[in-house]
């Protein structure tokens, strides 16, 4: 008998790792590649433990995971406790079979995390929410402010009681959660993706967190219910503007609470002048 190719019976087959609250990490390189055995990670700074999903080549016989006991191929996941500054973790694919060799052959794989310490204040950080929920805008701090919060802070408006909301930022490395000011919520905003946030009172504080490894920074953010124009009393003979065939909740959402004469020009039709074409300065004739 051929003995088999033993870079290919030892080769990673598989390897996915998640933070400790779902979230997928990073990988460099971004796949399991034949001629790669060293692969790095990079954490929150806030990260304790990270699950690790390793698949050896279907011929593999065993995998042993650091100094563990060996077992079996397919029995790939593990949890792992980071060390504070920078992680290593061990693992071996082995190939053992007496017809074709009198040793076991293996390859080892190196995993290393690392705590990210980048400049925060320079990633752009977007928070949305869905379409037809409402929409958040920024707005600059005033007055003074704690060294690691924002200059800006995000005020979201909706009518409905549990908006979807998403975060949207261009450094796989950072983590994003809304995080309540007054109930113990905390919600992860994985990049782009929605997260139903309930709004129990008209207003809710939060704190949008950043992290990236070294350090964390923090939005302040409002998410305010408040009223549509379908609750708008108009002045006496404007009718509403139709919005029936408008799915997008900024074309029908009022500033506060309680629709006011701020949101007439939003929810009414402008009124007709009264004498259209006439000139209230006169003319100048020819």
């Amino acid at each position: 008998l051929q003995p088999p190719n033993f870079q290919l019976v030892t080769r990673l087959y598989k390897l996915h790792v998640q933070d400790e609250w779902g979230g997928d990490l990073p990988m460099i390189p971004d796949r399991p590649d034949l001629s790669v055995d060293r692969y790095t990670f990079y954490v929150a700074g806030n990260a304790t433990w990270v699950k690790i999903d390793i698949r050896c080549s279907k011929y593999a016989t065993a995998l042993q995971y650091q100094h563990n006991p060996l077992i079996k191929a397919s029995e790939s996941e593990f949890w792992t406790k980071l060390d504070p500054q920078e992680t290593h973790v061990q693992f071996q694919c082995q190939f053992s079979d007496p017809l074709f060799t009198n040793s076991t052959e293996e390859r080892a794989y190196t995993l290393k995390f690392l705590r990210r310490g980048e400049d925060l204040w320079s990633v752009p950080i977007a928070l949305m929410m869905s379409e037809d929920h409402g929409y958040c805008s920024s707005y600059k701090h005033s007055g003074q402010r704690a060294p690691d919060q924002s200059p800006y802070m995000f005020v979201c408006r909706t009518d409905v009681a549990a908006p979807k909301m998403l975060g949207l930022f261009n450094q796989a490395w950072i983590t994003l959660s809304l995080e309540s000011m007054k109930h113990d919520n905390r919600y992860r905003l994985n990049n782009g993706l929605e997260v139903t946030v309930p709004i129990w009172d008209s207003h809710r504080k939060f704190r949008l967190k950043v992290n990236g490894g070294a350090h964390e920074i923090y939005y302040d953010v409002i998410l305010s219910r408040v009223s549509n124009c379908t609750s708008m009393t108009c002045p006496s003979g404007l009718p509403h503007i139709d919005l029936s065939h408008t799915a997008a909740a900024r074309q029908r959402l009022c500033h506060s609470t309680t629709c006011t004469e701020k949101d007439q020009d939003l929810c009414c039709e402008a009124p007709t002048p009264a004498n259209e074409g006439n000139s209230s300065h006169g003319g100048g004739g020819g």
